[in-house]
């Protein structure tokens, strides 16, 4: 497939992850699971175990289901975070969006960037007519992020995330193509 490209903002390359994006990644937010199990919520016990999920997103990314973009600063080269596109719906034109970003690189807009990035590709390139994204309420940097791009609050769904036998209610929003 490719659809797949680098996708370029004022201040951020968006491109595929290599194994040495993985590495920074790994050490700077997927060996803290405290900070990202609400967007992965398995915890990976080792570098390989990280590494595997990427290679399967790309494996996905094969078949037209996934995007997974790391996102890297223009100034330094640096790799910040993830945007991910998945659960794609042909017959619906839709598909969900997530994404994290290193705790260092927060509060200074890298991850609204990329997020508008993203939904361009989608509307322009894929032709996706609705985009979701799930938040859990107590996000709310995350809510404020979405709700500034334009995705509107659609509903609560309860107990709907299960993380260490515990469950969490989220908050679903949607954007849909104008």
């Amino acid at each position: 497939m490719d659809m797949f490209k680098k996708l370029e903002t004022e201040r951020l390359t968006l491109e595929s992850i290599r194994l040495e994006d993985a590495k920074i990644l790994y050490e700077e937010i997927f060996n803290d699971f405290e900070y990202y199990k609400f967007y992965f919520q398995l915890p990976y016990k080792t570098f390989e175990d990280f590494f595997r999920t990427i290679q399967k997103y790309q494996e996905y990314y094969e078949e037209g289901n996934h995007f997974i973009w790391g996102i890297r600063l223009k100034n330094n080269k640096k790799i910040i975070g993830i945007v991910l596109l998945h659960g794609k719906d042909k017959l619906n034109n839709s598909c969900k969006i997530g994404y994290i970003i290193s705790k260092q690189e927060q509060n200074k807009g890298y991850i609204t960037e990329a997020i508008k990035s993203v939904i361009s590709f989608c509307f322009e390139v894929l032709e996706i007519h609705r985009i979701e994204a799930n938040v859990l309420p107590n996000n709310l940097k995350s809510i404020k992020i979405l709700e500034k791009i334009g995705f509107h609050y659609e509903g609560l769904k309860k107990e709907c995330y299960k993380i260490n036998d515990e469950y969490f209610d989220e908050k679903s929003y949607a954007l849909i193509k104008k």
